[in-house]
């Protein structure tokens, strides 16, 4: 996006209220100082020296009328841009400056200009669906609620003007409905013919339906081409064919210039034309057919300067940067009266149909990012625009939809949960219980927590919300941290009151005053504000009014923005009520799927409220701490999560907080995400002297081959005496691969613990085979591990995934054998519409995966299968992964080929299995050789 250079509007984010606000300046308001009517009466009363000619005076009063038209319009741009903005990025607020004295907005109404500019923008009649007006002695505000064309046909952005037209009849009309993009970058797609310079290239979808209506375009169609095959016309001719979709008649005016009439004019006609069926943009041809040429002595070669420069200079959009812009055609034909004089000229401009998208100009299309007002580019403009729900359908088993892009404000990215999991209705609902005739205060164990370790904060709170009321304060450590931010150090926690009626309030409380509690809880409720729509898809009017609380007593509490006035439409109502605890828990709960990477297309998944919980955790009290997991239960995403935490809770520097991992594959997908991440070898080898914080990931792999890493570790994390950094271990033991020492503490000084027991990678069949070996692991005991522990967490252990899926086991094979039924089932896999992506082949060392890569990639060349095979830390691109189970630890395909998972050592036998059955999703297929030993 380009950053706006208009210096006539301004973000002000220092305003008191926890709004983005822009400034636009003065403005004149009203219904009768904006109309045409009073403007001519104010001129016409204009002093006028005596002495003066009536000509000058005449002039003088044209030229102060124009003077005052491109205010009003300026005025009008400058609001609409603003408005534009806002309902982009979430709402907000204009303050405009009144600039003529005695205004009253009930009175005297905003103008109808800048009403009518407000509902083209919005596509409505309406404008109170979007709108509300509040006065403040000379200031206007202007609230504006966040956008959405959910339910409707209208466009997923808001725009001023769009800078599209298409030819409709014998009109080039703006486009409206932008449904035809999708179909026209559709069509771009296609490796299309190139066109021919000779013939332009017509769409068979003429207008209309009926033989009279086909026939008439064709015949217009041949006319227009044999007139183009002209090279001269006699004066006052009258041409044989009319104006229809690809043909255009321009006169030239009196009173403008040749050369600029031309230019202003075919910037919309290409973008009309091009954007349809192509045509024949005529000038010097009436709207009667007549030939009149042009009025004036123009040099034909000027005018296609003109054309060319002009055509040059129009934005387009093609998704192959190589084709070429538009075709066109120029033609200067030379107009002559029947006494054999020279009457000027006709111009004719032959433009094709365009694959991409032609603009007459750029979108003028605003939003509010990163603390400016930016201008959309076209390819993220029409990337908004086109953008739809991922196709999920080979996963439809696996997610659920809960926020479509359909549903909310332009900014909003799909959100699904996983089928079996806590949909986003069971997490509002366990979130906010059900309605009492009290005050109710969530997250219950977090509430209970903080007002044990406050013990004014409850009281505090119950006298700030007097008289009673029915509705729910919702607390948090720190709302900062929970929406990205950077945690305030002097903030014991925030609480966001939710009551029917009323304004929703945002409450900071600090133990002692401080200048900057305010200004922290304004900019956090103001992203608050911004993340319920642009993240959880809220598109109500809402406002969210900060307000500082303190634990001592004080002479006076801050009033903060509940001395500011809000628009009583912003109260919240009993039907948004659920909205907007959904808007809440999406924001909290959501965080980048996995899967985005494998679809091509960004969609949020949910947090298990188990994994919530953990992530909830007060940092300060568990700075060390190990997270037991079972197999597939989503350790990564809680490592990658806390990670995000740490560095808003700390404000750190990405190379502050440092991932550890054993496998390179699992390294290089996690470093795509975090800014620093290793594997256990590096971090012994290197030293880290920035890293203040560490998160290890599958810490029961890691060995003391090249130190003690644990030690090392800790001393990173405990080098600053007065501030212990960050350590977080995350073990699942029925996965460990090798019988070494793995490095570990005792268990006794593994602690505190926390427990991750929903599984909620694998389908509920191959769960089934995870729990299976996750109980034979228990009860064989052949590793030093703690293995009460695990028994205990295999007690609470359970499936969260209700997908179908299937496993197969086979064994006795030859090596050849299980070559081709790999190749079958991938062939058969293929054809059902997987792709080479969703599958992994994975064998038990790395010797056997090099002994099955030609025996494979034979076998895949008999069924003529294109396809290409990658070792794991390739796992993001579209080809087989083919490599050891080890590597493809911590990762997760749909299917999966386990071949011979019987390690060299005996003791990890039923882990190996165990681990190569929890990386499949959907599909698990166990495959032994002869004279193999199955565990």
């Amino acid at each position: 996006m380009a950053i706006v250079t208009e210096s006539q509007l301004c973000l002000d984010l220092e305003s008191d209220y926890a709004e983005f606000i822009i400034s636009v300046g003065k403005v004149l308001f009203g219904e009768r100082q904006r109309s045409p009517r009073k403007k001519k009466k104010v001129l016409g009363e204009m002093e006028i020296p005596v002495n003066s000619k009536k000509g000058a005076v005449e002039e003088k009063k044209k030229g102060d009328g124009q003077k005052l038209m491109k205010e009003l319009a300026d005025e009008k741009l400058k609001l609409t841009r603003a408005a534009c903005a806002l309902l982009n990025s979430g709402g907000g607020v204009i303050r405009a400056s009144i600039s003529n004295q005695g205004y009253y907005l009930v009175q005297h109404g905003i103008g109808q200009d800048i009403e009518r500019a407000f509902r083209e923008c919005i596509h409505s009649e309406e404008l109170s669906e979007y709108f509300d007006f509040i006065q403040k002695g000379q200031h206007l505000m202007i609230w504006v609620k966040a956008w959405s064309s959910a339910n409707s046909s209208k466009p997923r952005i808001c725009n001023v003007e769009t800078g599209l037209h298409q030819r409709n009849g014998e009109s080039a009309m703006k486009l409206k409905d932008l449904t035809f993009l999708k179909e026209k970058l559709a069509y771009a797609k296609l490796d299309s013919d190139v066109m021919s310079p000779k013939r332009p290239r017509l769409q068979n979808n003429i207008e209309g339906s009926t033989e009279v209506a086909v026939e008439m375009a064709s015949g217009i169609r041949n006319a227009a081409i044999q007139f183009f095959e002209r090279d001269q016309l006699e004066y006052g001719e009258i041409l044989s064919f009319t104006e229809w979709t690809t043909v255009e008649f321009k006169d030239f005016p009196r009173d403008e210039n040749t050369l600029d009439f031309v230019q202003n004019t075919l910037r919309r006609y290409i973008s009309a034309f091009a954007n349809t069926q192509g045509g024949y943009l005529i000038f010097g041809v009436d709207n009667n057919q007549k030939v009149v040429g042009c009025k004036r002595n123009v040099n034909p070669t000027q005018v296609k300067v003109v054309v060319a420069a002009t055509i040059d200079a129009v934005p387009y959009f093609h998704l192959d940067a190589s084709k070429p812009k538009v075709y066109y055609e120029y033609k200067a034909q030379a107009v002559y009266d029947k006494d054999g004089k020279e009457r000027g000229y006709v111009f004719v401009v032959r433009i094709e149909s365009f694959h991409g998208i032609f603009f007459s100009e750029e979108p003028d299309s605003w939003i509010v990012e990163a603390g400016c007002l930016k201008r959309f580019e076209i390819a993220e403009w029409l990337k908004i625009m086109t953008a739809e729900d991922p196709d999920l359908s080979k996963l439809a088993e696996q997610f659920t939809k809960e926020l479509s892009l359909s549903d909310g404000p332009p900014m909003i990215k799909p959100v699904y949960s996983v089928q079996g999991l806590d949909s986003l209705d069971v997490l509002r609902r366990k979130f906010f219980p059900a309605e009492s005739n009290r005050m109710t205060f969530v997250p219950q164990p977090l509430c209970d927590k903080l007002f044990l370790e406050y013990p004014r904060l409850k009281a505090l709170l119950e006298r700030e919300i007097q008289p009673p009321v029915q509705g729910t304060l919702m607390l948090s450590r720190s709302w900062a941290v929970d929406i990205g931010l950077p945690k305030n150090r002097a903030i014991v926690c925030d609480a966001l009151l939710m009551v029917v009626g009323r304004y929703p309030v945002f409450y900071s409380v600090v133990e002692n005053p401080t200048c900057e509690v305010y200004e922290h809880s304004r900019s956090t409720a103001r992203l608050l504000k911004q993340k319920l729509a642009n993240v959880g898809g809220y598109s109500q009017k809402i406002c969210v009014i900060p307000k500082v609380l303190y634990l001592q007593p004080t002479s006076e509490q801050d009033a903060g923005g509940q001395r500011l006035k809000y628009p009583v439409d912003y109260r919240l109502r009993q039907e948004h009520l659920p909205g907007l605890q959904k808007a809440l828990v999406t924001v909290l709960f959501g965080f980048t799927s996995f899967s985005s990477d494998f679809i091509g297309v960004e969609f949020l998944n949910l947090l298990t409220y188990e994994q919530y919980e953990t992530l909830s955790k007060k940092l300060d009290g568990t700075r060390e701490q190990f997270i037991y997991g079972i197999p597939g239960s989503g350790k990564t995403v809680v490592a990658l999560k806390i990670m995000e935490k740490i560095r808003n809770e700390f404000d750190c520097r990405p190379d502050e907080i440092l991932y550890i991992c054993e496998n390179k594959p699992l390294r290089d997908f996690v470093g795509k995400k975090v800014s620093c991440a290793v594997t256990r070898a590096t971090f012994m080898k290197e030293e880290f002297p920035n890293v203040k914080h560490i998160v290890m990931d599958e810490a029961q792999n890691f060995r003391v081959e090249h130190g003690p890493w644990y030690k090392k570790a800790r001393n990173i994390v405990r080098r600053d005496p007065n501030t212990l950094g960050i350590f977080w271990i995350f073990l699942d033991y029925f996965q460990m691969s090798h019988p070494f020492d793995s490095g570990l503490p005792p268990l006794l000084r593994q602690y505190p613990r926390g427990y991750l027991t929903k599984g909620v990678r694998n389908a509920s069949t191959i769960y089934e085979v995870v729990k299976a070996e996750m109980e034979n692991i228990v009860n064989a005991k052949r590793l030093d591990i703690p293995y009460p522990q695990l028994g205990e967490l295999l007690g609470r252990a359970c499936c969260g995934n209700f997908m179908a899926g299937r496993y197969h086991i086979k064994r006795e094979m030859e090596v050849r054998e299980i070559a081709c039924y790999v190749a079958r089932h991938c062939r058969s896999y293929l054809d059902a519409g997987y792709s080479q992506k969703d599958i992994a082949i994975l064998c038990s060392t790395k010797e056997i995966t090099s002994n099955y890569q030609r025996p494979l990639v034979e076998e895949m060349r008999k069924l003529r299968l294109d396809v290409s095979f990658v070792q794991a830390n390739e796992i993001l691109t579209d080809k087989i992964v083919l490599d050891s189970i080890r590597r493809f630890s911590g990762l997760e395909r749909t299917i999966v080929f386990g071949i011979n998972p019987v390690p060299t050592q005996g003791e990890v036998s039923r882990n190996l299995l165990l681990c190569v059955a929890s990386r499949a999703n959907k599909q698990l297929h166990l495959l032994y050789e002869k004279e193999q030993i199955c565990p």
